[in-house]
């Protein structure tokens, strides 16, 4: 079976919630830390990262669970991880992991393939 992925591709599997929890603590670690003398409220909510998600997919036929929390605060890791479990499930969205183990991918509902390209400028 593995002797028909195009060269260049990875075989595909289903997430489980080890593997998504796994990411987010790579995606939480990962994410600035910032020391506050003043307490502020960082305003997000799980309908904006849901928009923010979907219209990404808009353009990407799939996109890494980082790309979607590189370079953001904590609570917006917490948040967008909210809407992708809220999205997968309302059924709008699926998950899905190559073997590198190296986070996770989102796509729009419609069947995901069993394989996928991974874009030269991604290291995962």
């Amino acid at each position: 079976l593995l002797e028909d992925v195009p060269n260049g591709y990875e075989t595909l599997r289903p997430v489980g919630l080890y593997d998504l929890l796994a990411a987010f603590k790579t995606a939480l670690d990962a994410a600035p830390k910032v020391d506050f003398h003043e307490i502020g409220i960082e305003e997000v909510s799980a309908e904006e990262r849901t928009e923010f998600i979907l219209e990404v997919l808009s353009r990407r036929r799939q996109v890494p669970f980082f790309d979607l929390v590189s370079n953001v605060p904590r609570i917006v890791v917490v948040v967008t991880f909210i809407a992708i479990l809220e999205l997968t499930k309302q059924g709008r969205a699926t998950v899905r992991q190559s073997d590198s183990k190296a986070g996770f991918w989102v796509y729009h509902k419609e069947q995901p393939p069993e394989t996928l390209e991974i874009p030269a400028d991604n290291p995962s």
